[in-house]
């Protein structure tokens, strides 16, 4: 099942640093890295697919006028670049032409070097382009597609910081 998540939508992995806190002057203590659960990830999945769902729906009914969340691949620079830091890094030696590719290379890599897939992580954070909303009507359908989620079209319907009622 876990190949079946991985499959399409690029899993950059969010971990965050959590402090212990000193219960009477509320200090820190200590730390930890605080990873997702399985739980966390199972939400993650449902709202993803709620999201694709209502964006489906809204731009079949309101094609012109719907609010639909795009995220372009790659530009020609930042395409060479993560290219140049693959091939540079012994990482990978060939063009890669989809986010499926892309996951197949990071799965692999998490095998081998944890720090080097965390390295690679932040890469692809840091070229990936900004995912922004757009008015279908100005675009084609292609140009609507959500090349990180790997989704032909794609919506914030569930998010509570970016819900699409709010966003109207």
């Amino acid at each position: 099942k876990e190949d079946e998540i991985f499959e399409g939508n690029i899993m950059i992995e969010n971990e965050s640093i959590e402090f212990d806190l000193d219960k009477n002057t509320l200090m820190p203590t200590n730390f930890h890295i605080s990873y997702k659960n399985e739980a966390h990830s199972l939400i993650e999945e449902l709202m993803l697919i709620s999201n694709l769902l209502c964006a489906k729906f809204i731009y079949s009914h309101l094609k012109k006028f719907a609010l639909i969340r795009r995220h372009p691949f790659f530009n020609d620079k930042n395409y060479s670049e993560m290219t140049r830091y693959f091939s540079a890094n012994k990482i990978y030696n060939r063009e890669f032409n989809d986010m499926i590719e892309i996951n197949k290379i990071l799965k692999n890599i998490k095998k081998e070097n944890n720090n080097e897939y965390m390295c690679v992580q932040q890469k692809l954070k840091f070229l990936l382009l900004r995912a922004e909303y757009v008015f279908a009507g100005k675009f084609s359908q292609d140009e609507l597609r959500h090349y990180s989620l790997n989704y032909d079209l794609y919506t914030h319907f569930t998010s509570p910081i970016r819900r699409y009622p709010d966003m109207i």
